[in-house]
Order: structure tokens, then C-alpha cells, then sequence
């Protein structure tokens, strides 16, 4: 099973972003919710490969 993360705690993860831009990262597709109920969650493999990514992006072609 995969580990999933409270919403709040991917955005803590991700240097505690605001609710607002959280959600919009959603919107764009850049991350994707796992409902349970009424509960939110991330794939914590989500989070890492969004972080990656970004990583990737900020050095640029090398």
C-alpha cells in the first residue's frame, strides 16, 4: 500500500505553502488528491517526484 499524506502535511513538505497555492498546483495537474471520505491526501511518491521535477527545473538544462 502506498503511503498517503494529509493535505496539510504535503504542504508543510512542500516548504508550507498556502492552502490557496496548493490547490492550485492540483488544478494545473501538477499534483493529484486521493479522497477518502472527506479527507484529502497526496501519494507520498507523488510529493517526491513533484519535488524532483521542480529540482530539475530550477538547475536548468545541464
Amino acid at each position: 500500500m502506498r503511503h498517503l499524506v494529509p493535505v496539510k502535511e504535503a504542504r508543510e513538505q512542500l516548504g508550507g505553502i498556502s492552502p490557496t497555492t496548493f490547490y492550485a498546483l492540483v488544478k494545473e495537474g501538477e499534483l493529484s488528491l486521493v479522497k477518502i471520505g472527506r479527507r484529502s491526501f497526496v501519494q507520498a511518491e507523488e510529493l517526491d517526484d513533484f519535488v524532483r521535477r521542480k529540482r530539475q527545473w530550477a538547475r536548468g538544462p545541464q
